[in-house]
């Protein structure tokens, strides 16, 4: 019995522990590292055309699951009238999702954007 209850104390701990690490960054250092994960991976799809970026609303929450930042990034192409897309970056993953980058990253932006980036609760 005593084995369990200290297993169970152990893993409480870890869970602590890990998030105590995810909210120790503050949210500039959040913000910075979304805009820059971001860039990269626009400059990436964008390789080779006159592209500029702009990021705009950051919002950091978490639904109790995920931690996030959520926002709106505006696309310049050349001079094509600019885009403006939606985000979520889940910073404690590294995973950066931007809709109409890609099919699989349009449904990840729309499946977390409601219970995410609306309804969660924010960090700030």
């Amino acid at each position: 019995m005593s084995v369990k209850l200290f297993a169970l104390g152990a893993a409480a701990l870890g869970a602590v522990v890990c998030v105590g690490e995810a909210a120790a960054q503050s949210t500039p250092q959040v913000y910075a590292q979304t805009e820059q994960a971001l860039r990269s991976k626009l400059k990436s799809a964008f390789a080779g055309q006159p592209a500029r970026f702009g990021f705009e609303n950051f919002r950091r929450r978490t639904n109790g699951t995920d931690e996030a930042v959520c926002g709106q990034a505006t696309i310049y192409i050349g001079r094509d009238k600019p885009k403006l897309v939606r985000f979520v970056y889940r910073y404690n993953q590294g995973d950066a999702a931007i809709e109409t980058l890609a099919a699989d990253e349009t449904r990840t932006v729309q499946a977390l954007w409601n219970s995410l980036c609306l309804r969660g609760r924010s960090l700030e």
